[in-house]
């Protein structure tokens, strides 16, 4: 082979890659160029729909009427499905303000009194219907109350190490 003709075949193949990559390269732009049309068409429609729906709550804003909380705030109504709640005094225990619902405070009693029995803190909680962890609480805090350092947990239930 002769110079000029290797010259020739890596021309023509340097020719083809070049041809090929452009037509490539044309492919690429012609899939960016519809994908970009699709996102200028999707982006106009919903800038529509954000018009539409401007307008439409404008007008409802329009119609409703205007507050005003400068001399008192809004009363919920009582009417039919408003939740009334009957006041503090009527929930709190008889004793004064500061000793909780008398609930509470039958059910730490109860817990005391069973600890005070010897049951653990999950056989108490299993048979009061009350968590472990409420419990173990009202145990320390009462056991804290009485100056002793063994601590409730509320897993086990067992007394944790002396601190």
């Amino acid at each position: 082979m002769n110079e000029a003709m290797i010259y020739s075949c890596v021309l023509a193949a340097w020719l083809g890659v070049w041809l090929w990559d452009r037509r490539r390269i044309r492919c690429d732009i012609a899939r960016v160029v519809a994908r970009e049309e699709d996102n200028r068409r999707l982006l106009e429609e919903f800038s529509r729909e954000c018009e539409q729906t401007f307008l439409e709550f404008s007008k409802k804003l329009s119609r409703a009427p205007r507050l005003s909380f400068a001399s008192s705030p809004p009363r919920l109504s009582s009417g039919e499905g408003a939740v009334t709640r009957p006041p503090a005094s009527q929930r709190m225990k008889k004793d004064g303000p500061g000793k909780g619902p008398a609930k509470s405070v039958e059910r730490i009693a109860e817990i005391l009194e069973l600890a005070s029995a010897g049951l653990k803190a999950s056989e108490i909680a299993r048979s009061l219907a009350v968590p472990e962890g409420e419990v173990a609480l009202i145990l320390n805090l009462q056991r804290n109350r009485s100056g002793s350092t063994t601590l409730v947990t509320g897993a086990g239930s067992e007394p944790a190490a002396q601190r």
